[in-house]
C-alpha cells in the first residue's frame, strides 16, 4: 500500500513522457517530409492492400494502404500501413491493383510518402 502515495507523481510523469514522445515523432516525420519535398522523385506505386475505415458524416474515409514501387535503380521498395484520408466518392480509386502517386527521397528511397492530398485538409 505504500506504492499508492507515489502514484500522484508517477502517473503525470508517464503522461508527460507519452506527450513528449508524440511531439518528437511528429517533428521527426515533418523533417522527413520536408526533405522529400526538397528533392523528390515521382513514381506510381502499385497498391498491394487497401483497408478502408468507416466513412464519416463529412464524406471522408480513412484508408490504410500497402504499396510497392521500383526506384530508379530497379530495387522494389514496399511500404505498409500507410494511412490517408480520402473522400468517399474517390474510394474506388484505392483498390488492390490500382496505382497511387508516391514521392521518395532521391538519396534514400525508403523515405517515401503518398503524393495525394489529405481530404481532411479540405474540410
Amino acid at each position: 500500500m505504500q506504492y499508492l502515495k507515489y502514484l500522484n507523481i508517477i502517473i503525470p510523469i508517464i503522461l508527460a513522457l507519452i506527450v513528449l514522445s508524440i511531439f518528437v515523432r511528429n517533428y521527426k516525420n515533418g523533417r522527413i517530409e520536408k526533405q522529400i519535398a526538397k528533392d523528390p522523385v515521382h513514381v506510381n506505386a502499385l497498391i498491394t492492400a487497401a483497408v478502408p475505415g468507416t466513412p464519416s458524416s463529412y464524406g471522408v474515409v480513412n484508408v490504410t494502404l500497402d504499396y510497392k514501387f521500383k526506384d530508379n535503380n530497379g530495387v522494389v521498395i514496399e511500404a505498409k500501413n500507410v494511412m490517408t484520408a480520402v473522400k468517399t466518392m474517390d474510394l474506388y480509386n484505392y483498390k488492390v491493383g490500382n496505382t497511387v502517386p508516391v514521392i521518395y527521397l532521391k538519396t534514400d528511397p525508403n523515405k517515401n510518402m503518398l503524393n495525394v492530398r489529405n481530404a481532411l485538409l479540405d474540410l
